[in-house]
């Protein structure tokens, strides 16, 4: 009895150590243990024998790690717009509470795809409005807003309506302007550059320097008149500008200058039809004499000559006209018909006529020299000189020999080609007569 009193006694003290080690263990996090190995009940030094082996239960071997907190997730995107004409296009406004950043406009007309342009812009509290200007008035404009992120990626932006219409131009709204030297211009902030049209249908150009600046160049004939353009877009009422075209629009390089072909010298110019109080006065230099100054009256053939015209308006210098050269060679007409011949001279009569240089002929510089070749060994002959013209005679010549002989007409120094050949046979005479009738 004793040694079951001992036994109950020993395992009542075990069942109390397990329930305290197990309401210890639940407060405690989980560790890991290396192995399940039984617990071994001591067997009492008084006792021999054994006691039953209990098993301990091992903890859970995973450790639970302490929670972490989560990054908080970034605020709704707030992208919405609105549209309102200005005076020459739209004003794009973000509304409240837009996120700020870095943004893209895109802007086109109705029906036009080809006419898009974007816009990039950057808002923010101090600057949530964006103004796009330099459109054409009275037109329909489709237009997208989008948010761009640090990626790239693009987000839309809303609006009531993706199509606004702007505002109708007004008086005042267009205004001359000034870009090109010889060219009407006008200025406007708004679009104007397909909105131009006058009576000759000139197609508009656009200023290099100023985007807001189209000019066009008056024609020719135009010039002292009072050139009316009208201006046309949309919707709108058109406007109408009408511009003075003063001789300023005078571009001398477009003067027609029509060189002289006969003397006295005559350039003929056509001037502007409407510009009835224009004159040009010319003055001439000889080429490599520019110090010497001639009228057209003054000019003389076989000469190289440079002109310029002074332009008079009311008799006061405008403009001069780009320099024009030319020359003038004489159209010399020459006839022989009466020749005298002996057998040791030729003698030879012509007359001499020019469209061109008529003027001229009468001229002492003006004169003929005469010569002679035989047709043989073309030896020069010695010519006589007549400076009035119309007659020479060339003597000592050989019997009975046959020449090439001409007329050089010379005007100065200057000696132009041959106008007639006449070939002509001296008479037979003196020593040749024997060897003339041998030949018979």
């Amino acid at each position: 009895m004793a040694g079951l009193k001992i036994l109950l006694l020993w395992a009542g003290i075990l069942v109390m150590a397990e329930a305290q080690y197990q309401q210890s263990t639940t407060a405690l996090p989980t560790i890991t243990s290396p192995s399940s190995k039984p617990i071994t009940t001591p067997t009492p030094t008084n006792t021999s024998q054994t006691q039953t082996q209990l098993p301990v239960t091992t903890p859970n071997t995973s450790v639970t790690p302490f929670a972490t907190a989560e990054a908080p997730a970034p605020p709704p995107l707030e992208c919405s717009y609105t549209v309102t004409p200005s005076n020459s296009g739209f004003n794009i406004t973000m509304n409240k509470n837009f996120t700020t950043g870095n943004y893209i406009i895109y802007i086109k007309e109705t029906g036009r795809p080809d006419s898009g342009h974007n816009y990039s812009v950057q808002f923010s509290n101090e600057s949530s409005t964006h103004e796009i200007k330099h459109l054409k008035p009275c037109t329909e404009y489709e237009h997208d807003v989008a948010f761009i992120d640090a990626a790239g990626k693009k987000t839309p932006c809303t609006t009531q309506t993706n199509t606004t219409k702007t505002n109708e131009w007004k008086e005042g709204d267009i205004k001359n302007g000034s870009c090109m030297l010889g060219y009407v211009c006008y200025r406007s902030d708004w679009d104007i550059s397909s909105s131009l049209s006058t009576s000759n249908n000139i197609s508009a150009e656009p200023c290099k320097s100023d985007k807001n600046v189209i000019c066009f160049k008056p024609p020719y004939n135009d010039i002292c008149t009072n050139l009316t353009t009208k201006f046309t877009s949309g919707n709108c009422n058109a406007l109408s500008l009408t511009r003075s075209i003063t001789t300023d629009f005078l571009n001398t390089s477009e003067i027609n200058q029509t060189s002289p072909t006969k003397l006295p010298a005559e350039i003929k110019t056509d001037l502007p039809p409407n510009c009835k109080n224009l004159n040009i006065t010319y003055s001439c230099q000889e080429v490599g004499k520019p110090d010497e100054l001639k009228n057209l009256t003054d000019l003389e053939p076989y000469t190289d000559y440079s002109c310029t015209g002074q332009i008079t308006d009311n008799n006061v210098n405008i403009k001069n006209t780009t320099a024009i050269e030319f020359r003038i060679d004489c159209d010399l007409k020459m006839s022989i018909p009466v020749t005298s011949v002996t057998n040791t001279s030729i003698a030879l009569s012509w007359t001499t006529d020019s469209e061109n240089c008529g003027v001229v002929l009468p001229k002492p510089q003006f004169h003929y020299e005469c010569s002679c070749k035989p047709t043989q060994s073309y030896e020069k002959t010695v010519a006589d000189k007549n400076p009035s013209g119309g007659t020479c005679k060339i003597d000592r010549l050989k019997p009975y020999t046959e020449y090439n002989c001409a007329v050089h007409p010379k005007y100065n120094n200057y000696v132009p080609e041959p106008t007639n050949v006449k070939p002509t046979r001296t008479n037979i005479g003196g020593k040749c007569l024997k060897c003339h009738l041998d030949n018979i």
